[in-house]
């Protein structure tokens, strides 16, 4: 009677301390919560727009501000309307002299560029191919069925004028951070453009006929909004992964 009370002891210690054991070795799971720097705070950034300097350079900056206005996260100032702005060129954007009236928009960040363009037209001439009326006739059926007077042709190879337009509007610019004082993006972007116009393409059905050429400003315009395009998404990616991390 006693053998068989300790044996019932000494299993129940054993099994005390497996199961002390296995709790001891299992993985401790432990609550998670996000912490503010995990959790993405990108809100409303108010971005005050300065001058963008060079030729076309007004064109670049009218549709940067037109774009921002347009994305979800951003609210754009015209700084250009602000005394005593308009004139902040981009190499005077982290100039202490005018900081203090550019930190009186209560702007989250400056952006301010620098446009370089060019535009040149390409005149000359392709030797096309095309069928020439002789005066002469012969006998033919037309699309009814019916015998006509057909009036024969021969090839000719004529000059036919064209132009080459090539362009390209550039910008550099930077965008300056008013509570951290820094610069926090920076770079250059590019647009070109390389279309003919006219010659071998005046036969075609559709586009590129020399009657086709745009104005040239209105080249520069198009460019300009792609350029503008580019800026935005590279603002706003700089801007988001700059939220994540704060």
């Amino acid at each position: 009677m006693h053998d068989r009370k300790m044996t019932t002891r000494l299993w129940a210690a054993l099994l005390l301390i497996a199961v002390a054991t296995w709790f001891g070795c299992a993985p401790k799971l432990r609550a998670y919560r996000a912490t503010p720097a995990e959790v993405s705070s990108a809100g409303i950034r108010t971005l005050a727009v300065l001058r963008f300097d060079g030729p076309y350079g007004e064109t670049v900056r009218g549709h940067v501000y037109n774009r921002l206005a347009k994305v979800e996260h951003f609210r754009p100032i015209d700084a250009l309307k602000v005394h005593g702005l308009n004139n902040v060129m981009y190499d005077q954007v982290d100039d202490p002299g005018f900081l203090r009236a550019i930190e009186k928009l209560k702007a989250y960040a400056v952006l301010a560029g620098r446009v370089t363009s060019r535009i040149h037209d390409i005149h000359g001439a392709d030797q096309v191919e095309s069928q020439e009326g002789t005066g002469h006739y012969k006998k033919g059926k037309d699309l009814s069925g019916r015998w006509v007077n057909v009036e024969i042709k021969r090839a000719v190879v004529k000059p036919v004028p064209h132009i080459i337009r090539q362009a390209c509007v550039a910008t550099e610019y930077k965008l300056f951070d008013l509570k951290t004082k820094l610069v926090i993006a920076s770079g250059k972007l590019k647009e070109i453009y390389d279309e003919k116009f006219g010659g071998d393409k005046e036969q075609a059905s559709c586009e590129h006929k020399l009657s086709d050429l745009p104005a040239q400003d209105s080249t520069m315009d198009e460019l300009a909004a792609k350029l503008a395009a580019k800026l935005v998404e590279k603002i706003s990616r700089r801007l988001n992964s700059k939220s994540d991390t704060e």
